[in-house]
């Protein structure tokens, strides 16, 4: 599971420590560390692989220290981890979304030769977005210059679809 944020600026940045609990308790076990660019003006993007997610729904945190000892927390995002309908580890998230683009984690499903379909429909029933992916573990759909509201997200693989109610703000 790939975890992606970025800055747009920062200032006396030592780095961010990657948190993680399932229950959506205080318990916050750390995953790893990633340094920061210390003090800039430019925007910085960053990724830590989480490569033993949790089955279920797991909660994820960054604690971003300073080179002082100053730490400031980010807010808690949740991913789950079912076994959705035959569609293996498919992840969707964050749900709700509001940071431009929504995150799908496939696993294993889509080996070689397996592709997925991924629809985006309004409330009205309207196709906003489309994609197509194969051969990978994750894929992000954009939902820039969507409308705050709920949408149906569907995703197929083969003759299977799995649907997902979406909602932007």
């Amino acid at each position: 599971m790939e975890l992606r944020w970025q800055t747009a600026s920062e200032q006396n940045n030592k780095g961010f420590h990657i948190e993680r609990n399932s229950s959506g308790s205080n318990r916050w076990v750390e995953l790893g560390f990633v340094a920061g660019h210390g003090t800039t003006n430019k925007e910085q993007g960053y990724s830590f692989l989480d490569e033993n997610p949790l089955p279920g729904t797991s909660y994820y945190r960054l604690r971003q220290m300073d080179f002082d000892g100053g730490e400031e927390y980010s807010k808690m995002v949740s991913v789950d981890f079912r076994n959705l309908q035959g569609f293996g580890n498919l992840s969707i998230f964050p749900n709700p979304v509001h940071d431009g683009e929504l995150n799908l984690y496939f696993g294993e499903m889509l080996d070689e030769g397996t592709a997925a379909e991924i629809h985006l429909f309004d409330a009205l029933g309207r196709r906003v977005k489309t994609a197509f992916v194969e051969n990978t573990k994750a894929t992000s759909l954009s939902i820039d210059g969507l409308a705050p509201g709920s949408y149906l997200l569907e995703v197929a693989v083969g003759q299977q679809r799995f649907h997902q109610k979406i909602i932007v703000q």
